[in-house]
């Protein structure tokens, strides 16, 4: 036991070994045995205490006395006036302005030898933003399509605007606020589970039309959180105060926290969906809600409302602010496919993404994966960008568009990823390793130095 005192000590410092032994003791009026310390040792140890010094009382000051002030006269009381709710956002949001870009003149591209070009904003220059802070590169197949020219004008505090979004992460949320200002060509009818969405009439009354979403396939380093943020800040700010944050694991709120307050916001905005119990109703009137996969594929018990139905009741069925898929490729796998070993069934993740987005026609989806159009089979949850059943590709069903795809491999992969590019749709940068050196280290295998043997 070591014991810390304010007094210094004199003298060779008391060390005690304290164990412990067996008490009776009266536990509710009965007798009980309980492990306690060594009773003599602590006596012991109390004993040897220093005493405490004893307190010096203090003179207390001289207060100058001042003669009595003349009475004043009677002022008449003003009223106060009422106080009126401010209009500005927030003491951490000043300054909110529309952003400001001009068109970047066509210049002659010319095709390098090398798989990766620097990456530079191809159709807008955006008035204060600075460069991102590292080099970023993409494709040159991807370099090779420009996007068209956005009209949508995001509204940003003005330091967000200057610094605390690099000029690529503005573009994108340009480009996602210009897809979320379409809806997607023709009209749907949704049944009851949220599961069939199949083509109407426009003049059928339970028709709908889904918003356009957009994806955001930057690699890792690019800051892909801290453009999610400022998608639902610019959002925030024109009073759609509701916001659904899904990712990975629920571990992950605290990068969401952290990249939400690096643009002004408070970390209590943001409410984990594990907070509030199962069936129970969310009693809040503007936040982000950030959840996972797993919770969002939970389904009802006990006659209780599920995870879905709980985050839909709260959104409300007219819900137009953001909904970011986050590491959305665990929503992969979302329909059923012919494997060689049978059929494989649709994941349960990809089934809750795809009835979140049916039950939200008018949300502003954006999906986010370094790793989302890897696999064709992987955009099937991708139901927002109109690859299918719109008119804006040759493919009337999802199915048809997998397939066509997987029958064309890597490169028709590649050619789908640029026609969604030249929509605006999809933005994909990496962190450049210009001037990165590594050196090949080569270690021999020697199985007398190991400490084990490795069976044949």
């Amino acid at each position: 036991m070591t014991v810390i005192d304010k007094i210094a000590p004199t003298g060779t410092p008391l060390t005690l070994d304290l164990g412990t032994e067996w008490a009776i003791t009266q536990i509710d009026g009965k007798p009980a045995k309980v492990r306690s310390l060594e009773l003599a040792k602590v006596a012991q140890l109390l004993r040897a205490l220093p005493p405490r010094s004893a307190l010096q009382p203090v003179a207390p000051k001289a207060v100058a006395v001042s003669p009595p002030a003349p009475p004043k006269a009677a002022q008449p009381k003003r009223s106060q006036p009422t106080p009126q709710p401010s209009a500005d956002p927030g003491p951490c949001w000043d300054e909110v302005v529309e952003v400001e870009y001009e068109e970047v003149a066509t210049s002659p591209t010319s095709v390098k030898a090398s798989l990766y070009e620097v990456y530079q904003p191809q159709r807008i220059a955006i008035k204060g933003a600075q460069p991102h802070p590292t080099t970023l590169c993409e494709s040159v197949a991807l370099a090779s399509v420009r996007p068209p020219l956005p009209r949508y004008r995001p509204t940003l505090p003005q330091r967000v605007i200057e610094g605390l979004l690099s000029e690529a992460q503005l573009e994108s949320v340009v480009y996602a606020g210009e897809a979320h200002s379409q809806r997607l060509s023709g009209f749907y009818k949704v049944d009851e589970t949220f599961d069939d969405v199949a083509v109407c009439s426009s003049s059928d009354p339970e028709a709908v039309q889904f918003r356009r979403g957009w994806f955001l396939g930057d690699g890792t380093g690019s800051g892909k959180g801290r453009q999610i943020a400022g998608m639902m800040l610019d959002n925030w700010l024109q009073g759609r105060t509701r916001a659904l944050w899904v990712s990975k694991s629920d571990k992950l709120i605290e990068d969401a926290r952290r990249d939400w307050v690096a643009l002004g916001g408070d970390e209590s905005q943001i409410y984990a969906l594990s907070t509030f119990k199962l069936g129970t109703e969310i009693q809040l009137n503007e936040g982000i809600l950030f959840t996972t996969y797993a919770t969002l594929r939970g389904s009802s018990r006990q006659d209780k409302k599920s995870r879905l139905e709980q985050i839909t009741d709260w959104l409300g069925s007219d819900f137009s602010g953001v909904i970011a898929f986050d590491e959305a490729h665990a929503m992969g796998n979302a329909i059923a496919q012919e494997g060689t070993r049978g059929t494989q069934a649709a994941s349960q993740q990809g089934l809750a993404g795809l009835r979140l987005q049916n039950a939200l026609p008018d949300a502003r989806v954006v999906y986010v994966s370094a790793t989302g159009a890897s696999k064709v089979s992987n955009l099937a949850y991708a139901s927002r960008l109109g690859l299918w059943q719109t008119g804006d590709f040759p493919f009337p069903a999802r199915t048809d568009f997998i397939s066509a795809i997987e029958s064309g491999g890597v490169a028709a992969m590649e050619v789908v990823c640029r026609d969604l590019k030249a929509l605006g749709l999809y933005f994909a940068r990496n962190i450049s390793f210009e001037g990165v050196e590594y050196d090949a280290l080569e270690v021999p295998y020697l199985p007398t130095r190991l400490p084990f043997t490795i069976p044949s």
